[in-house]
């Protein structure tokens, strides 16, 4: 039988990668990437990526994420997450930024910006298990609460473990859509191919295996 050598340095680099997050897993339960170097007081982080021209901001700064009840735990009196409507005029994307974290614990914050869609847009998309409807799990977004699923929460943390991945622009659906604006999800629905087609990678999470 003739195996396809692209085919299989593509899995040993799937395998690898497994591997390797697993074995920095095993190093250290709290802190996100430290590589085991737990004794120093400070887990040194990437700086955060410049946003690209061909995205703008659609968010003001939000209130002292400092408050809070604990170690990702967010106080639930915080200001909800409004959504804004896209513009109408051209083909418009919501895109996801997750913000590094020393603690594993810590809060997942992230910043949701429009962008232009067109093929030059670089980005990510994550495809997960939706799970059931229970949206009982908060993150912060633009500084404000956004409720959301269990199983979106547990990819969305386990995204940013990623140290070479967790800086870029991400598209996902659950967050990037309104839900609740069915004329935007109606729209949205019709660029999903050409958003995924586009996307750079796709990262699928598999959930807690």
């Amino acid at each position: 039988m003739e195996v396809d050598p692209d085919s299989s340095a593509m899995a040993l680099r799937i395998f690898g990668f497994v591997m390797f997050d697993q074995m920095v897993a095993k190093l250290c339960n709290t802190h996100e990437w430290c590589e085991g170097e737990c004794q120093e007081p400070h887990v040194a982080l990437n700086p955060v990526v410049p946003t690209p021209a061909d995205v703008r901001t659609a968010f003001e700064p939000g209130p002292d994420l400092e408050n809070t009840e604990g170690p990702g735990e967010i106080d639930a009196s915080s200001e909800i997450y409004q959504y804004q409507p896209l513009p109408s005029d051209r083909p418009m994307i919501r895109l996801l930024q997750i913000k590094p974290a020393e603690l594993r614990a810590s809060a997942v914050e992230c910043d949701l910006v429009e962008a232009d869609f067109d093929t030059n847009l670089k980005y990510g998309a994550l495809s997960y298990h939706w799970g059931p409807p229970e949206f009982d799990r908060r993150i912060i977004c633009n500084g404000k609460v956004l409720n959301i699923t269990p199983t979106l929460h547990g990819a969305l943390r386990r995204y940013r473990q990623d140290r070479q991945r967790r800086q870029e622009f991400l598209w996902v659906d659950a967050i990037c859509i309104n839900q609740q604006d069915k004329a935007e999800l109606n729209s949205q629905l019709l660029l999903m191919r050409h958003i995924y087609q586009n996307a750079r990678y796709t990262h699928i999470d598999l959930g807690d295996i």
